[in-house]
Order: C-alpha cells, then sequence, then structure tokens
C-alpha cells in the first residue's frame, strides 16, 4: 500500500497541500479563512477521497490486480489468465507500460498508461518468489522501446 500511494501522491500532493497553505496564509489576514479551511479539511477533501477511490476501485481494470490468475511474460507484454470463468485472457503490451517497480525485493509493481486505474500490482506468491522477474520486466519494458 505504502508503494500505491507514493505512485498516487507524488504526483497529485499539491493539489491537497496549496488550498489548505493559501487558506493557512490568509487566515493571518482574517480569521474567516481558518473556518473555510477547516471545512475544506475536514469536509471537502473526504468526499474527494471517497469518489477518488470508487473511481480507481470500481475500474473494470482493477479487477485484473485481484482476481486469481497467472502470468506470462512475453517479447510483446504480459498476458493474464484468470481462473474464473467469467473473465477471459487479457494482453497487456510493453507499449502500454509506463515503468516497473519492485517492492521490498519481492512484489512487482507495473504502472501501466491508463487513464483510470493505474497499476498492475504483481505480489510474490504469483511470482513464484523468484526475485528476478522484476529485473526481467524491466529488460523486457526496455527491448520493447
Amino acid at each position: 500500500m505504502r508503494a500505491l500511494f507514493t505512485l498516487l501522491a507524488a504526483r497529485h500532493a499539491v493539489w491537497a497541500v496549496l488550498p489548505v497553505a493559501l487558506g493557512v496564509a490568509l487566515s493571518f489576514r482574517d480569521v474567516r479563512w481558518l473556518i473555510v479551511t477547516a471545512i475544506l479539511v475536514f469536509m471537502a477533501f473526504p468526499l474527494v477521497l471517497a469518489m477518488l477511490y470508487i473511481n480507481f476501485g470500481f475500474a473494470p481494470i482493477a479487477r485484473w490486480s485481484m482476481m486469481e490468475k497467472t502470468v506470462t511474460f512475453t517479447r510483446q507484454g504480459l498476458t493474464l489468465d484468470f481462473t474464473h470463468p467469467r473473465m477471459s485472457q487479457h494482453e497487456i503490451a510493453w507499449s502500454q507500460v509506463s515503468h516497473v517497480t519492485v517492492i521490498d525485493g519481492k512484489d512487482v509493481l507495473i504502472v501501466l498508461k491508463s487513464s483510470r486505474y493505474s497499476f498492475l500490482l504483481l505480489p510474490e506468491d504469483l511470482l513464484g518468489g523468484d526475485p528476478s522477474v522484476g529485473k526481467l520486466c524491466r529488460e523486457l519494458l526496455a527491448g520493447s522501446l
């Protein structure tokens, strides 16, 4: 979770900090801005976070990280074979992959160039405990560019 938070927070943290900093700065001029900032922090931010959770969590691509699957690495990309009968086989081309990160030396986080659900988390047990899979992903990604 820490890696996913840093992935999203690094891009969008300024939009959360800027209004609060502006409200605190303006509150030195007029105390009513402090009340507006408190309303923003305690009412508006939780609603925005809930909408983001729904936006990311209910995306059809989000099932790719959660459903039971086997992953095959090829020169063209990744092939996800799901065990659930209603899920079909999905292929992710290396051109759809932004970068690959290994988390704590075991889990592989594949960041996609998608607008809605932008990552695919492959846990250690899916990869067979092989730490070289992350290196293989990066090599295949570099070879496809």
